[in-house]
C-alpha cells in the first residue's frame, strides 16, 4: 500500500528561512547515512510506501527540533539508536543533522554563512551539538533557535494530529503566548528577566557591602574617640 506523508516540510516566506535538507545515520531504522533533499522552498511530500521511514523523519526533526528531547537520559537516548547498532556500545556515534538555508532576514545572526548545519550526534553514554562543525552547549542552539524562530516548544511548524483542533480552541491569552512564541520574543523575556534576576542580586549585595561600610565606620569613629581620651592621659 501507498501511502502519502504530506507536510510542509520547508515553508518559505521572504523574511523565514527554509529547511535544505536532512541527513540521518544510525537513528531508529536509518542505519546507513540517509540524506533527503535538497527540498522545494514550499510545499514538500514524502510519499513512501508503509514502514518506509517516513514517520522516522519526523521524529529525527522532533529530535533535533524539541527541547523536551535534549535532556533524555542514556537509556532514553539510546532508544533511538539503531536497534542492531543499540546492542553494540562501541558503536560508531548516531547523527542527525539538518541545513537551514541562512540568507532571509529573519536567520541565524551567529554565523554568516549562507547555511545554517545544525548535527546531533550521541550513543548511549554521550551526547553532543554542533553548530557549523563547531561544538556548542544546548543552551546556546535553544537560543540560536529561537531567536531565528525555530524552536519546537515556542512554534508550532510541527503540527501533530489533533493540533489544529486544540489551537482553535485557544483562549485569548494563550493566542496571544504562541504568537509571542512564533515572533521569537520569548528567548528575549528569558534574557530580561534574567538580567532583572542579577540587577536585583547585585543590588542586595550593594546593600550588604554599605552597611557593612556603615558598621565599619561606626567602630572606626568609636576607636577615633578612645584615641582621644587616652592621648589627654
Amino acid at each position: 500500500r501507498l501511502a502519502i506523508l504530506t507536510w510542509v516540510l520547508t515553508y518559505h516566506h521572504s523574511r523565514i528561512m527554509s529547511l535544505k535538507s536532512v541527513k540521518v545515520k544510525g537513528f531508529k531504522t536509518y542505519r546507513e547515512e540517509t540524506t533527503f533533499g535538497p527540498f522545494h522552498e514550499g510545499f514538500n511530500s514524502i510519499v513512501g510506501i508503509n514502514g518506509s521511514g517516513k514517520s522516522t523523519l519526523f521524529a529525527a526533526l522532533e529530535f533535533m527540533l524539541d527541547p523536551a528531547k535534549y535532556n533524555l537520559s542514556d537509556e532514553d537516548r539510546s532508544k533511538y539508536l539503531n536497534s542492531d547498532d543499540a546492542k553494540n556500545r562501541d558503536l560508531s556515534t548516531a547523527h542527525v543533522e539538518v541545513v537551514f538555508d541562512n540568507t532571509a532576514p529573519r536567520r541565524f545572526e551567529s554565523t554568516l554563512s549562507d547555511e545554517f548545519r545544525l548535527r546531533r550526534q550521541w550513543n548511549s553514554t554521550k551526547d553532543e551539538f554542533f553548530i557549523n562543525d563547531k561544538n556548542v552547549s544546548r543552551k546556546t542552539v535553544e537560543e540560536r533557535l529561537s531567536v531565528a524562530g525555530l524552536l519546537h516548544k515556542h512554534q508550532h511548524f510541527i503540527v501533530m494530529q489533533g493540533k489544529v483542533t486544540e489551537l482553535a480552541q485557544h483562549t485569548d491569552e494563550q493566542r496571544l503566548q504562541v504568537l509571542t512564541g512564533i515572533a521569537g520574543a520569548t528567548v528575549y523575556d528569558d534574557h530580561r528577566k534574567e538580567a532583572k534576576d542579577n540587577l536585583s542580586q547585585a543590588k542586595d549585595h550593594i546593600l550588604r557591602v554599605e552597611r557593612s561600610l556603615d558598621e565599619h565606620d561606626k567602630q572606626l569613629n568609636d576607636l577615633k574617640g578612645e584615641t582621644t581620651q587616652l592621648e589627654k592621659f
